[in-house]
């Protein structure tokens, strides 16, 4: 079965400008600059960044280019409604003409929604129910430090909120191109000081992105080409930015691959695997790149019987040779394959394996999956499937087994 149109009309809108490569952080402040900026920004950031000098990697081009500029250093990892409020709150009192978010996804998720809010005023509760802004708020440059979301390219934002009547904060996210950044500048060298498990993790999340996006109701020969080209190079570099941090060449081929990762999100939306992965870092807080990494064995087998052509080439694109083998054998080279690298990298595909990891939390997982209304979307706009209550439920349990092999 086909799922392609081929008269369908495709439009998509990823980072205005992009300044990709080895010391790209230099021109911070003339990206700036480009942008009609003519004062002052709001630097974007979290503590670690500021209290280990890293961010002087954008204020010294900011003061060279005569940009003044204050900090705001509160973004939270798993960012809430209210730091991102508290954010803009405090951003707004030195009247900011730009936004820079300078740090990982995180920070680059906030640094968007703080560019609406102080444009526009208000809370992020009178947004979020639209997920989107009614207008442009200030001009956003992202400069990621990690490579894994992809944020730098996206017109999402993820928000951590309240949901009515459950002990547990939901992932809500905002998609909207008004939060696209006008400017990323992604310098590789940002990376080499990111430790091993957050390096795993990002790298994960990127993985995520790129496998999702290959075989999505809305992939297409372009996301399917770029999708694939990310998943060979982090087959080839993940391992090695882990086990060696300073080699720059696994660090610039995984900076390609999250940016690849990002504009495949972009463009060809997310899979179940983000679905799944948003469930399990609400609930068990998880870092999101570990939870997606987590999720995609599973997920990736719930797209056996209907994306196995898609799923094969993604065995190839990781170095497997399924020559002679069914379309159905080579989709299971692919979960082969993710599984070995996920385990390669120091972490575990079975959710019972971790720390804290509560079984009895399992039946909101599989309720989330299927029913959570940040979580449907993913299925109404994305995926070839819907997930019925009897398949989260399966997708659960596997997940919690680290259990793959019957195709449902």
């Amino acid at each position: 079965m086909s799922y392609l149109n081929l008269t369908e009309q495709f439009a998509w809108k990823i980072a205005g400008v992009t300044h990709f490569g080895v010391g790209t952080v230099s021109m911070t402040g003339d990206v700036v600059k480009s942008l009609g900026v003519k004062n002052k920004v709001l630097v974007v950031t979290d503590k670690g960044m500021e209290d280990t000098g890293l961010i002087e990697n954008v204020t010294n081009p900011l003061e060279e280019a005569n940009i003044d500029f204050e900090i705001w250093d509160g973004c939270e990892p798993e960012p809430t409604r209210e730091s991102m409020e508290k954010g803009a709150s405090e951003g707004s009192k030195s009247k900011p003409e730009a936004v820079v978010a300078f740090g990982g996804g995180s920070v680059i998720d906030s640094a968007k929604v703080i560019a609406q809010l102080i444009a526009l005023g208000g809370e992020v509760n009178d947004y979020l129910p639209n997920a989107a802004f009614p207008q442009k708020g200030l001009p956003i440059v992202a400069v990621p430090t990690t490579s894994g979301t992809g944020a730098e390219t996206t017109a999402y934002s993820v928000v951590a909120t309240e949901m009515e009547g459950s002990n547990y904060y939901a992932k809500a996210f905002f998609a909207d191109p008004n939060i696209v950044p006008d400017a990323a500048i992604v310098d590789p060298m940002l990376t080499v000081s990111m430790p091993r498990e957050l390096t795993a993790a990002t790298g994960l999340d990127a993985l995520a992105h790129c496998v999702g996006s290959s075989y999505t109701a809305l992939s297409n020969p372009f996301t399917r080409a770029v999708s694939l080209q990310g998943i060979r190079l982090i087959s080839k570099y993940l391992r090695r930015a882990v086990a060696y941090p300073d080699d720059l060449e696994a660090r610039i081929n995984m900076s390609y691959a999250s940016f690849i990762g990002g504009a495949g999100i972009q463009i060809a939306g997310a899979g179940e695997d983000h679905a799944l992965g948003h469930v399990l870092g609400s609930i068990y807080k998880m870092p999101h790149g570990q939870a997606c990494g987590l999720a995609l064995p599973s997920t990736m087998e719930y797209n056996v019987l209907h994306n196995s052509e898609q799923m094969a080439d993604i065995a190839v694109a990781m170095g497997e040779d399924i020559a002679g083998l069914t379309p159905r054998e080579a989709a299971y080279k692919a979960i082969e394959s993710v599984t070995t690298l996920i385990n390669d990298v120091g972490f575990s595909y079975a959710l019972k394996d971790y720390e804290n990891a509560d079984k009895n939390a399992l039946p909101v997982v599989a309720d989330w999956l299927h029913s959570n209304p940040w979580v449907v979307p993913v299925y109404q706009f994305w995926t070839k499937r819907t997930v019925s209550k009897e398949d989260a439920e399966t997708i659960a349990e596997n997940t919690w087994e680290g259990k793959f092999g019957e195709p449902f």
